[in-house]
């Protein structure tokens, strides 16, 4: 662990800020970033991440649990046995993501899924690296870090070898650990996180040494991130009240000869490539199901949202306003029962873990992520002029405020609330935050194509083959 996290138990939001202290190599817009939790570019971001370590403490909420040394630890480490245990932490991840509208989709909960994933599948790596495992999950609960993960590769020339096209691999195996050179792409959180953790997407390899699952912490010398271009960094919370707070950094993470010690290398040199895919595939139950979680949220911060404005605006009483709002709630209702179905016909790893059916997760991502833009269609129907026209607390605050509150307001509604409702309307479904929030949702953990490979992949299509046999009268053995 880095030498500034913390050692024991859930740890505070003042905890986890000193802990973003050091020598972490972080860029933005061709300078380095000396200090990520005041530079307005992250700090919105990073007091997020503080206020859910800080909810941990929080008696009877459920985000934190006996952990077995007896303190209390991070729901996210208690591995699930059952679909009574998968409700207990979707409700956790569903209070957590109610926080932030669903809008941060890498918040350390997140990165607890992807420990699950990957203790689940420890006895593949083979004894010896199975217990690095155990060891490294047992240390990122106990110091409660934030632990962030990427498997997503750069868009480069994949027909080349990875040395030539900067994809990450070993470059050097020595008795004590291996040297890592080459890039990942969309490191979300990356740069306020304290653990980094790289697994392997399944592709065509050109040598085992580009199969690499490790975690190092994320000021280890020689790794840096190099974040997107930042949104507008002046928002106010008043006026942009999902931008200003939820804005997480997206990043490439390049590793410079990162060394990684053996204790932290769980597969890296020495892989099997034949068996990358199915590795892959049973870590991301779990995250995939805490995904679904947030985009639930959501779905039904966007129902609340589409049926405030039709309020707000005395358009309830029209019919088509009714059928769209509708379609919404039909959206939220539909993710909801997916989710719901996902926990009660689990699955149950070789290790007694209660698994989210895999087919039922695949099929809500498409879902949520292809409806997704259409809510968003629907929300600036149903807002009309009110989205763009909506004034600032500035603009209330100075002498044209009376003129504002004359004509903003409605018998029911003050101008104040209205400005209110539309400005959060406007960092949902227009603003440069919301475009970004659309493209998260689309490729986050693969594409749409991606997807449906999952689905045909992951389903049991056998008792669809034995119905089809049966009316058409083929044997079952045919």
């Amino acid at each position: 662990m880095s030498a500034t996290t913390p050692k024991t138990g859930i740890r505070t939001g003042r905890e986890y800020l000193e802990s973003l202290a050091g020598d972490r190599q972080v860029w933005l817009e061709g300078q380095r970033i000396e200090n990520v939790v005041e530079h307005p570019a992250f700090a919105g971001a990073a007091r997020s991440v503080a206020e859910m370590y800080d909810l941990q403490h929080v008696e009877g909420n459920g985000l934190a649990v006996p952990g077995p040394n007896g303190g209390l630890v991070s729901f996210g480490y208690e591995v699930p046995r059952s679909p009574v245990d998968l409700r207990r932490r979707r409700t956790a991840v569903e209070l957590l993501s109610r926080r932030t509208g669903g809008m941060m989709g890498r918040l350390p909960e997140y990165g607890t899924a992807f420990a699950i994933g990957l203790l689940s599948i420890a006895e593949d790596f083979g004894p010896e690296h199975a217990a690095r495992v155990e060891s490294w999950f047992a240390q990122c609960r106990d110091a409660d870090v934030c632990l962030v993960t990427s498997f997503v590769d750069p868009q480069v020339d994949k027909t080349k070898p990875a040395f030539d096209s900067g994809l990450l691999r070993v470059v050097s195996d020595r008795p004590d650990g291996v040297v890592l050179s080459g890039c990942k792409s969309v490191a979300t959180l990356g740069p306020l996180s304290n653990e980094f953790m790289i697994i392997t997407a399944p592709r065509q390899f050109a040598a085992d040494g580009e199969v690499i699952y490790v975690s190092i912490p994320t000021d280890s010398p020689g790794l840096r991130f190099y974040c997107r271009r930042a949104f507008r960094v002046d928002r106010s919370p008043d006026d942009h009240p999902l931008a200003a707070r939820f804005d997480e950094p997206d990043a490439w993470a390049l590793f410079d000869e990162v060394f990684v010690p053996r204790e932290r290398i769980f597969l890296a040199g020495t892989a099997d490539v034949t068996k990358v895919a199915a590795l892959f595939r049973n870590v991301l139950p779990w995250p995939h199901y805490h995904n679904l979680a947030r985009m639930s949220v959501k779905a039904k911060l966007l129902a609340g949202v589409c049926s405030l404005i039709a309020e707000h605006l005395n358009t309830w009483r029209f019919p088509q306003v009714q059928e769209s709002v509708g379609q919404v709630i039909e959206y939220a209702v539909t993710v909801d029962a997916y989710l719901r179905a996902a926990e009660e016909d689990c699955t149950y790893t070789p290790r007694g873990f209660a698994m989210p059916n895999l087919t039922v997760l695949s099929v809500a991502k498409l879902f949520a992520v292809q409806n997704y833009p259409r809510m968003l269609e629907i929300l600036r129907e149903l807002s009309g002029q009110g989205i763009i026209m909506a004034p600032t607390q500035s603009d209330f605050a100075s002498e044209i405020g009376p003129d504002l509150e004359r004509y903003f307001s409605t018998n029911d509604v003050t101008a104040g609330d209205r400005a209110r409702l539309f400005n959060l309307a406007w960092d949902l479904a227009c603003d440069s935050f919301a475009g970004r929030q659309v493209l998260f949702e689309l490729f986050n953990a693969g594409g749409i194509s991606l997807s449906r490979l999952g689905v045909a992949n992951s389903a049991d299509r056998s008792t669809y083959v034995a119905l089809a046999k049966e009316l058409a009268g083929i044997g079952p053995d045919a």
